[in-house]
């Protein structure tokens, strides 16, 4: 029987119009004026890929500044797509389910804190949430699991009594890495070939699909 389900937030519960490019671009750009031998950053990859390659290169004091540099650059543009965000149809009826249901609701993103909480307030779902971590509880953001790992041992749940539900391959392979069941959302930011490749336990087309589907496991 399914006891926990942890949720990623942006394309999963909310429609977030964030301009990843220009974010990562800015990001690249911090990284580089900071540590000029930076040369294996890349635009194109994950903000974890980008940090594990800052943390490889230099020291824990530069890797810091560069973290926390990085950060504020998010949080500038996750702040102005959080303003413009929407609900995903379904979202709330789930969540208002899961909680009549009794179970352990979190949310695992890897957004701010900051935007965050603009969004819980904005519509006001905080009350459905059991935890919420940001990218600023946790050290090292998906596609790392620690995160996970941290909701499990919290609630004391095992693996095969969770689902994660999510939107991306960062939400798949953590799940993966602690065994846990993996719902998608298509929709989101991944083309759903992406994700198929990935090989997710459950692709669902909305939230509406989310119950019957716990329901059943």
């Amino acid at each position: 029987m399914i006891k926990a389900v942890f949720f990623d937030l942006d394309g999963t519960l909310i429609e977030f119009k964030l301009d990843v490019q220009s974010a990562k671009e800015e990001v690249v750009k911090v990284i580089q004026s900071t540590i000029p031998k930076a040369h294996g950053i890349d635009y194109r990859q994950s903000y974890m890929t980008m940090l594990d390659e800052v943390r490889r290169i230099s020291d824990d004091e530069t890797y810091l500044k560069v973290r926390s540099a990085i950060f504020r650059v998010l949080d500038k543009f996750e702040e102005k797509a959080a303003k413009e965000s929407i609900l995903r149809k379904g979202a709330l009826e789930a969540l208002s389910a899961l909680k009549e249901q009794g179970k352990i609701v979190a949310l695992l993103t890897n957004s701010g804190k900051k935007a965050v909480d603009e969004i819980l307030e904005k519509f006001n779902i905080r009350k459905y949430f059991d935890i919420v971590l940001t990218r600023d509880e946790v050290k090292f953001m998906k596609p790392s699991p620690e995160g996970i790992y941290h909701l499990l041992s919290l609630f004391k749940v095992k693996a095969d009594e969770c689902l994660t539900v999510g939107d991306g391959v960062i939400d798949i392979i953590p799940s993966k890495a602690a065994g846990i069941k993996t719902v998608v959302v298509v929709g989101g930011y991944t083309p759903i070939e992406k994700l198929v490749q990935e090989k997710p336990d459950y692709i669902i087309h909305s939230l509406g699909e989310l119950l019957p589907l716990i329901t059943s496991s």
